[in-house]
């Protein structure tokens, strides 16, 4: 049996290498002119002879709204519980206790506790736990810790065994600030059996607020019930920036937290209230790719097959439901090259008036990304590539014509300094404002400055002087070829042999494969000047060539804005496909592929949702490759 597992490890990703190999070869034959081709392209090999963008139609109506809304049932299952504690012991000063009496002595077993916030570093126990049987003298407990890196999750305290009769329970703050949300004390029954403690009293009584919402303890921790990662950071910053708090994480911009609070506010501190704006965003990611697709390739069944390529990218997938800024920032990047392929695509006769407005949404898109997390700012390298390639081409049609161009650079010179550079500053600016009004300061210019220059230079001397390392760190040169994902959560069932475990990855396929559609790109616009095969390659490598220069700890989630524009090269692929032999056989090739894609994600679904899976399954079926940890 063990030799067949073994075998299974092996085969699934050596059949998918030849699956690939096989379809790109195929590809690579295709005959190399099109039956019909694109009225730009037989103007000749000119560059500057950017196509028109293609427009959605009704058809396109359908594919786009049953995958959006297919994907957005997928995501938001399972993303969270709806329930958490919601109210919390804060202690005021160190030494601060509280005495839970249990009406007669039982024999505890177990102390499950929910935490809130700790502001201070992870210096070993935070509470004294500890048990008497007679109110008076009290016996320690080993531990009841509540570190940074656990807050709003539940924890079990770790107790003295064997355990003698206990009537009183006491805890007491060592450190502050803290706060202590829901406990939950189980006791062994004569019987043998486990059963919960409800205590008859507990003093001061403004500490009755940890047995108020008794309802909402689970069986166990979970990724669906507590924070994981580096939720212990965003989704925590988000729910002191809703109170009112001055937030705790503040090496990334704002405005990313800010989002995630929106979704605090509207299902309060629970896993799917930090989740689920994140989870929006990664929905409403796939109309807009849709969009861009349609835009560059003309083609309902590109879009269609291409877009769902990208629903079914494990990375996608698992990095819009957890509660980090990483979302936004490709949202907003591919909002940008969206509107500037709107911008480059518009007729050079269009009025200059009349062209400005995807160049201010451009603009718009790039602040709001740059205010979300600053790598978002590589993409910039792409906009001004593509930017001063359609100036060019203006001011070249406009020269052969003999008209003048200076009012036409005038106006989008001057807008460019206005959509690029002041809006984008005003909303990172704007963007601190409630980190000024919770150091109690009102809205006016000066405290907002020296907040926001006072945090970029923490920012910037943070991220340069990063020397930590980690186990799941990887290079731009791993992420590639999926070589090193990175494990956020796992948590195994010695009794029952399953596991629990959630990782950052790409699809195989996409990641795999992804690399042969960008050679086709290569190919594309070299050989055949394609510019639908050009915006892949500049939007990929405007995000990628930055982190290839970054010396820094950087992990497999970093290459989730490459990801997108490995979805347009494949998007490419298929447009090559569908055009040249517009043949049932070259469009079910296209199919075939997209089916595959769904396939990988139905097979991987439990190591990219943290469900509960079978440990064989996930160690002797998933793991197909040594560096794989999950």
């Amino acid at each position: 049996m063990g030799l067949d597992i073994q075998f299974i490890v092996y085969l699934f990703p050596v059949l998918l290498l030849l699956f690939l190999g096989v379809w790109f070869v195929r590809y690579f034959r295709q005959p190399s002119e099109p039956r019909d081709p694109l009225a730009w392209i037989r103007e000749g090999p000119n560059l500057f002879n950017i196509p028109t963008r293609g427009k959605l139609t009704t058809h396109d109506i359908l594919p786009m709204t049953m995958i959006t809304v297919l994907y957005g049932v997928i995501a938001l299952a399972l993303l969270g519980n709806v329930t958490a504690p919601q109210t919390f012991w804060k202690p005021t000063v160190t030494e601060d206790h509280i005495v839970i009496d249990l009406g007669k002595p039982v024999q505890l077993d177990t102390v499950f506790y929910y935490t809130g916030t700790y502001h201070g570093a992870d210096k070993g126990t935070h509470y004294e736990l500890a048990f008497s049987e007679d109110g008076t003298t009290f016996t320690p407990q080993p531990s009841m810790q509540q570190p940074y890196s656990e807050v709003f999750s539940w924890r079990h305290a770790t107790l003295a065994m064997p355990l003698a009769q206990t009537r009183y329970v006491r805890i007491t703050a060592r450190t502050l600030p803290l706060e202590l949300g829901e406990v939950c004390l189980i006791a062994v029954a004569p019987d043998g059996t486990r059963q919960r403690v409800t205590p008859v009293s507990v003093s001061p009584t403004t500490a009755s607020v940890l047995f108020d919402e008794q309802s909402v303890i689970p069986s166990e921790r979970s990724i669906q019930n507590g924070s994981y990662f580096d939720e212990i950071y965003h989704a925590r910053a988000a729910y002191e920036i809703a109170n009112g708090i001055f937030p705790y994480e503040i090496t990334h911009p704002p405005l990313g937290k800010e989002m995630i609070a929106v979704g605090v506010k509207l299902f309060g501190m629970t896993p799917f209230g930090w989740r689920f704006i994140g989870t929006l965003c990664g929905i409403l990611m796939l109309p807009l790719l849709y969009l861009l697709l349609k835009q560059l390739f003309h083609s309902t069944l590109v879009s269609t097959c291409a877009t769902i390529l990208f629903a079914t990218d494990f990375m996608h997938f698992t990095q819009t439901r957890i509660a980090t800024i990483d979302v936004y920032n490709v949202l907003f990047v591919l909002l940008m090259f969206l509107f500037m392929h709107r911008y480059i695509t518009q007729p050079n006769s269009t009025p200059v008036l009349h062209t400005l407005l995807p160049l201010f949404l451009c603009g718009l898109s790039f602040g709001l990304g740059i205010a979300a997390k600053w790598s978002c700012a590589y993409a910039g390298i792409g906009l001004v590539f593509l930017y001063v390639w359609k100036l060019v081409a203006r001011v070249r049609e406009t020269s052969v014509s003999g008209r003048s161009s200076l009012g036409f650079l005038v106006v989008t010179l001057l807008a460019s300094v206005l959509f690029f550079i002041v809006i984008p500053f005003g909303i990172y600016f704007a963007s601190y404002i409630p980190l000024i009004q919770a150091k109690g300061h009102a809205v006016s210019f000066a405290p907002l400055w020296d907040e926001f220059s006072r945090n970029q230079t923490y920012m910037f001397d943070y991220h340069s002087r990063l020397t930590d390392t980690h186990p799941y760190q990887s290079r731009w040169f791993q992420w590639i070829v999926d070589g090193r994902p990175i494990c956020y959560f796992y948590q195994a069932d010695d009794v029952l042999k399953t596991a629990s475990s959630l990782s950052c990855l790409s699809n195989p396929l996409l990641a795999w494969g992804g690399l042969a559609a960008l050679a086709a790109c290569v190919v594309g616009f070299v050989k055949h000047k394609h510019f639908n095969a050009l915006f892949p390659l500049i939007c990929y490598i405007s995000v990628m060539l930055p982190w290839m220069l970054v010396s820094r700890i950087t992990f497999a989630y970093h290459y989730f804005p490459a990801s997108v524009f490995l979805v347009l090269a494949f998007g490419y692929v298929f447009w090559r496909i569908t055009t040249y032999a517009p043949t049932a056989k070259g469009r079910n090739s296209v199919i075939v592929l997209t089916c595959v894609s769904v396939v990988l994600f139905a097979l991987f679904y439990p190591i990219i949702s943290g469900v509960e899976a079978p440990l064989w399954y996930i160690q002797h079926v998933l793991k197909w490759i040594p560096s794989w940890s999950f």
